[in-house]
């Protein structure tokens, strides 16, 4: 149960800090199309 939990807890992280990024290289993407 525990380790379940970590696992899930690691997964949700690491999805979270890409979506992240990716939304982050979209803002500097619009920034240099559209200055």
């Amino acid at each position: 149960m525990n380790s379940t939990f970590g696992s899930s807890i690691s997964k949700y992280f690491s999805f979270n800090t890409y979506v992240s990024c990716d939304k982050f290289l979209d803002i500097i993407d619009d920034g240099y199309k559209e200055p």
